[in-house]
């Protein structure tokens, strides 16, 4: 596809460039050679190394001997690359890592001294490795080598259909035949000029010099071909070149960047550092299989998306500004923005200029009857050719619309309010404001005669009654504002009412706004809602608005009658490069062509030239980690891996191989065993899950391009393993650890509570003794208090007795006393003898020791065995003495004098031997 858009040639909108610079992927400045492989990854020569793009991440890959590779070619699941006295393949294992495997230093002969490879292709099987002295032909099944020996120039050797060609400066063009070189042209040009390219061109084939001379052989001799572009490469100097699948040719000069001249040799444009690309030196040149343009530069790398829907065209010294509006006219194609209204000749690629006196924010441009409108921030114009008449002083028209039944009037909304433009002699001109009403008016449609809407973003929605004139305002209703982002416009014949919230549509007998739900469900999907309607396309009847990641183009289906809604997915960078939210433009320019504006310069975009949104999906790599680790690799082809507990970190990329610029690539998630829910969706391409309990899991991703999804999703299957103190092994202990436990729990339990028992049984044991040894002592004691009872009652009894004995002798001595003081007759004498035999001391002596023995039966033995000398009126003493009575009482008892019972008591002291001290009563009471 020839990259210029001839229906209507606005000349320097260029295929979308995207560039990377060595900061980018982390490499050397210089790249040679790129390919591609089976999956779509692309790999670079570097200086540096082999370079791996995945369209999401870099990756370097040292050159296996540190010099500087020069040459790579992708063949199956395999990269070749050459450098500096090596060369051999990559290729990836079960990890997706990157392994290399030289083949050099399997040649037999070995390589010529200081050889570096230039070149790699494929024949067949054969893999051919060009050198400056050789050509190695390889072939991987066989493991077996076929050598040249050939002198050639850098890219001397050449693929054309199923031939394969070298030149050898001097000689000619040679042809690789079953191994060996045969000369196939001897002709002077090809012997002295060094070749960049050889293609098939309609049966002839086409040779290119570094000095950009075209020779075509026909099979017998050579001719120089002077292209319709030999004036536009005049003088340059070339480096690479390719044949497109459009058969188109790429130049890579040395330094003007690259030049495409189309299959019939005419120049279509130049890619170079001012109109976007990353450097002007052309190392090498390669297109992929969706026809991107690779650019393997002096200074970085490049790619153009020729297949692209989109075209820019990029303001790189910032003369422009914002883009704001644009017209395609018979003549001219017009640019407003916010510096001026800018024009150039429909047919010419030339620059844009600016129209004297239109400097400033252009806010429309609007054809009506032939006549071009441009609304300005100083008021309006009316363009003719590269002139621009002022018309109006009123700043700020925002648009204008035509009168019902008034083909000489239109109404203009300003900033002021609403003006009226008036056609005289074939002339526009200013006429009137309208008086009563003074709001912006930036979206203003027609309901019927004199009624009229304007929709302010803020206040609301008005409608308006003019006078039959217009020259005022009669009426006026207000309607409270739906959503911020609001705009007004006709459509489907009918006005309809935007904002963030919906679409409304008018209902005109109310003059209320009743919400559409058929468009506001097309149009607010909820994955990727509308943020603004921006335009109409009245000729296609085509509703225009932009998403967060996407254009949409609504219409109705002529046929059906039903809403058809394409939305064309982009990147989120490109909605925040469309300028001042609000005010985001997409201009109708002819047929299914659009303009879109940003902010250094402007999109087109062809809705004809839908491009296939199939891909395919892959895992780029699989890891795991623990905490504080280096990452492990992991592979990235298997039924189930099982992951250690400790290494719980699981992070995952992958990639879809997409080039484009403008391709949206959105990626969803999901991890069984973990969450069920998919992910929202997003253009991060990698994952990482940490802290996973241990268990199965399955890791789901598909992805996103546009609205069409990965042909292929991807499944990963790995098991968090059980800790060691979670396997069977580990259970197993534990339950015998747990019943082990148990039986010695039970066990100390057990006896604990036997010991327990015992010694509760024992303190019980001695709390009954001791309770019985209480009690036996308190029944001794109650006994003893008895016995002391009966001994009180005793000694009282003995007392008593004793006392009566006492006073029976003391009154029987009396009596024999007075008896004999009266007279001593023997009647006398013999009662005097009765009283002497009643006070007999020993019968009463008897009575009183039996009476005293029963109340103190130890006493008279303890002091006999103290005092053995005793006698037994000794002893009879003591017991009186024991009963403590006086002498006075005892002496009765004695049938003695008081005196005596005092001499008894001295005698008594002597034989017990007590001290002065001692009482003699006290001694014998404590015995």
């Amino acid at each position: 596809m020839i990259f210029i858009l001839p229906s209507f040639g606005i000349g320097q909108e260029l295929a979308p460039i995207q560039n990377f610079s060595p900061l980018d992927y982390d490499g050397d400045n210089q790249n040679w050679a790129i390919t591609q492989s089976e999956k779509g990854f692309i790999y670079i020569a570097n200086m540096a190394g082999l370079l791996c793009y995945d369209s999401e991440r870099w990756q370097i890959f040292p050159s296996p001997n540190g010099t500087n590779m020069r040459s790579v070619h992708a063949k199956d699941n395999r990269i070749y690359s050459g450098s500096y006295m090596e060369f051999g393949y990559w290729e990836k294992n079960n990890y997706g890592q990157m392994l290399y495997q030289s083949l050099s230093s399997k040649v037999a002969e070995g390589l010529v001294e200081d050889e570096e490879f230039w070149k790699i292709m494929t024949y067949g099987d054969w893999i051919l490795f060009q050198s400056l002295d050789r050509i190695y032909l390889y072939n991987p099944l066989k493991e077996a080598f076929n050598i040249i020996p050939v002198e050639t120039t850098r890219d001397g050797i050449f693929k054309i259909g199923e031939r394969i060609i070298y030149q050898q400066l001097g000689l000619g063009i040679f042809e690789i035949i079953q191994g060996n070189g045969e000369l196939l042209i001897e002709d002077k040009k090809l012997r002295e000029e060094v070749l960049i390219g050889a293609f098939e061109y309609k049966g002839d084939l086409l040779f290119i010099t570094n000095q950009g001379s075209f020779l075509l052989w026909d099979g017998v001799g050579v001719n120089s071909w002077e292209i319709p572009a030999s004036a536009a490469i005049r003088g340059m100097s070339f480096l690479s070149a390719i044949q497109l699948n459009d058969g188109s040719i790429i130049l890579g000069t040395i330094s003007n960047g690259i030049v495409e001249i189309d299959e019939n040799g005419y120049f279509v444009n130049t890619f170079n550092q001012e109109n976007g690309l990353q450097n002007n030196t052309i190392l090498g040149l390669y297109e992929d299989r969706d026809s991107n343009v690779w650019i393997a530069c002096d200074n970085g790398i490049s790619i153009i998306n020729k297949k692209s829907q989109f075209k820019e065209f990029l303001d790189q010294n910032g003369r422009l500004g914002v883009v704001y509006t644009a017209y395609q006219g018979p003549e001219y194609f017009y640019l407003g923005t916010n510096q001026g209204l800018f024009y150039r000749d429909r047919d010419s690629d030339g620059d844009l200029k600016i129209i004297e006196n239109t400097q400033g924010q252009v806010w429309f441009l609007k054809e009506y009857e032939n006549t071009l409108f441009c609304g300005h921030n100083n008021g309006t114009f009316v363009i003719q050719g590269n002139r621009a008449i002022k018309i109006s002083n009123i700043p700020g028209a925002w648009d204008v619309i035509p009168l019902p039944g008034r083909p000489d009037l239109l109404l203009q909304g300003s900033y002021d309010g609403l003006g009226v433009l008036e056609r005289k002699s074939g002339n526009w001109m200013w006429r009137n404001m309208l008086t009563g009403f003074q709001s912006s008016s930036r979206f203003v449609n027609f309901l019927g005669d004199r009624q009229i809407v304007v929709n302010h973003e803020y206040k609301g929605v008005f409608f308006l009654e003019t006078d039959s004139d217009y020259r005022e305002i009669v009426e006026m209703d207000i309607r409270e504002s739906k959503g911020i982002g609001s705009s007004l416009f006709k459509f489907d014949d009918s006005i309809i009412y935007a904002t963030q919230n919906g679409v409304f549509r008018l209902d005109h007998q109310a003059r209320s706004f009743i919400r559409d739900t058929l468009l506001s469900n097309l149009l607010y999907d909820d994955s990727d809602p509308v943020q603004g309607i921006v335009n109409i396309d009245a000729k296609n009847n085509i509703l225009t608005g932009v998403t967060a990641r996407s254009l949409i183009f609504l219409n109705k289906n002529r046929l059906s009658g039903e809403y058809e809604i394409n939305r064309i997915p982009v990147p989120a960078m490109f909605h925040r490069n469309l300028g001042v939210s609000g005010f985001e433009n997409i201009n109708h320019i002819e047929d299914y062509t659009y303009l879109i504006g940003i902010t250094n310069g402007f999109v087109i975009v062809d809705l004809t030239d839908y491009p296939d949104f199939s891909h395919e999906l892959y895992l780029t790599s699989a890891s795991m980690k623990a905490v504080d680790s280096l990452k492990i690799n992991l592979p990235l082809a298997s039924e189930n891996i099982e992951i250690p507990p400790r290494t719980n970190t699981i992070r995952f990329e992958f990639a879809v191989p997409e080039y484009d610029k403008f391709t949206d690539v959105n990626y969803q998630y999901q991890l069984e065993g973990y969450h069920q829910q998919w992910s929202e969706w997003s253009d991060r391409s990698e994952i990482s899950f940490q802290n996973l309990p241990y268990r199965d899991f399955k890791f789901k991703v598909r992805s996103r391009v546009g609205n069409t999804l990965s042909e292929n999703s991807l499944e990963y299957n790995f098991t968090i393993s059980k800790p060691w103190y979670a396997s069977r092994v580990a259970k197993a202990l534990y339950l015998i650890g747990f019943i082990a436990l148990v039986v010695v729990v039970h066990a100390s339990y057990r006896n604990y509570y036997k010991k327990k028992e015992a010694r509760i049984k024992k303190e019980t044991k001695k709390k009954l003794k001791r309770k019985k040894l209480k009690t036996q002592r308190r029944i001794a004691q109650l006994k003893n208090e008895q016995l002391m009872a009966q001994v009180e009652n005793k000694t009282r009894e003995l007392s008593i007795s004793t006392m009566g004995m006492v006073r029976k002798n003391e009154f029987l001595g009396a009596i024999k006393d007075q008896l004999q003081e009266v007279s001593s007759s023997p009647v006398v004498q013999s009662v005097i003898k009765t009283i002497d035999q009643n006070i007999d001391a020993d019968s009463d002596w008897k009575l009183f020791k039996e009476a005293f023995n029963n109340a103190d039966n130890r006493f008279l033995d303890k002091i006999k065995e103290a005092h053995p000398e005793l006698t037994p009126n000794d002893l009879r003493l003591c017991a009186y003495l024991r009963l403590n009575l006086s002498s006075k009482e005892v002496a009765p008892l004695l049938n003695i004098s008081v005196r005596s019972v005092e001499v008894k008591r001295y005698r008594l002291r002597k034989k017990m031997q007590l001290s002065p001290e001692t009482n003699l009563v006290d001694y014998i009471l404590s015995v």
